[in-house]
């Protein structure tokens, strides 16, 4: 049955059926509009034989009330070894938290350990995607221009930090700011931050992501985090600390790379917003942690999901973002951990 309703962001369609397993087993496809999103809502847990599976609501829309685009039924989420070597974790149709808790707190265990990532299916839209590379694409062009136009080389990578990590480097009076004032006075100017008119956009796909993780990865934040806390909490109370320079938008064109390294941080967020059709080459190479290091050998898994997908992974794990052959790859990067909580003292503690 579908159930057309009108909520004040959206027209949403509800199509209600029962998942038994892998539905795309069966042969089973639902045509959504390209626009929409589509996200598995549990109802209930079904007992046949010796598994249990969904009773599950299958919602699209088009606005942040829901999660995830798709042609078919397909999962939330997705895990990914790093290990090449081992067979890609797949899950079982639809996976929710508070019915496949033990895949769920699988996964948010390995990713903590660093031996696979995790990837949100179709986190933003496509229309989001599109607002945001085209801005960023524009400004990223007039920035090349302008170091051309100074003598210097064009760059093939271009990071635009957000207003929020801007605000950040200038309010800390440390290394941060002094190399962002450096910035400002090269010669060419500095590229800016993101855009105005889709910085807004770029916090909304994050708060988003902070979310699904907890609505389907709920071991997830109190693993890495802490017990009793979510990225939602954390971020509406301003206890994330963030990378320099993050979030933020990287801009590639040709030859454009990011070298291997490891984030420092407890999770990285990491979105592309163009998929391989806009450019050729890219992806995000990943070593593992029995590999012999990205100075011997190539990534042990390079990673290239489609426009709008978020990849999570631990901030211990080595990556690269890999060499842009043609065309453009636009990416939003952030890594994030929790502020020290304050330790009440022992005179505090006794009231």
């Amino acid at each position: 049955a579908v159930l057309p309703r009108q909520d004040g962001m959206a027209a949403l369609a509800r199509i209600l059926l029962v998942t038994l397993g892998a539905a795309e087993s069966y042969g089973w496809r639902l045509a959504a509009p390209a626009s929409s999103f589509h996200r598995p809502h549990p109802l209930a847990a079904v007992a046949i034989g010796s598994k249990t599976r969904a009773l599950y609501i299958h919602e699209y829309c088009d606005g942040d009330s829901c999660g995830s685009s798709s042609g078919g039924l397909r999962s939330a989420w997705r895990e990914v070894p790093i290990d090449s070597a081992q067979a890609a974790v797949e899950p079982e149709g639809p996976v929710e938290g508070p019915i496949e808790t033990d895949r769920e707190q699988g996964a948010a265990g390995r990713l903590a350990t660093g031996e696979s990532l995790i990837v949100l299916e179709d986190v933003a839209t496509p229309a989001e995607c599109e607002a945001i590379v085209r801005a960023c694409s524009q400004a990223a062009a007039r920035y090349r221009s302008a170091k051309v136009a100074a003598g210097l080389e064009a760059p093939k990578m271009v990071r635009f930090p957000s207003a929020a990590a801007v605000a950040r480097a200038e309010g800390s009076g440390t290394n941060q700011m002094a190399a962002l004032r450096q910035e400002q006075t090269s010669p060419g100017g500095w590229c800016g931050a993101v855009p105005a008119a889709v910085d807004a956009v770029v916090m909304r796909l994050l708060e988003r992501v902070f979310r699904r993780v907890g609505a389907e990865l709920p071991s997830l934040s109190p693993l890495l985090f802490g017990d009793g806390t979510s990225l939602v909490s954390l971020h509406a109370t301003g206890a994330l600390t963030w990378a320099s320079r993050e979030p933020g938008i990287n801009v590639y064109t040709p030859g454009g790379e990011f070298a291997p390294h490891t984030d420092g941080h407890t999770l990285t967020l990491l979105m592309p917003l163009t998929s391989s059709k806009d450019a050729s080459g890219g992806g995000t190479g990943f070593w593992s942690e029995d590999s012999r290091g990205h100075r011997v050998e190539p990534p042990t898994t390079v990673l290239k999901p489609g426009a709008g997908a978020c990849i999570l992974f631990s901030g211990h794990v080595t990556h690269s973002g890999v060499a842009v052959e043609s065309g453009e790859r636009v990416v939003l990067v952030a890594s994030v951990s929790a502020r020290p909580r304050a330790v009440a003292s022992p005179a505090t503690s006794q009231n």
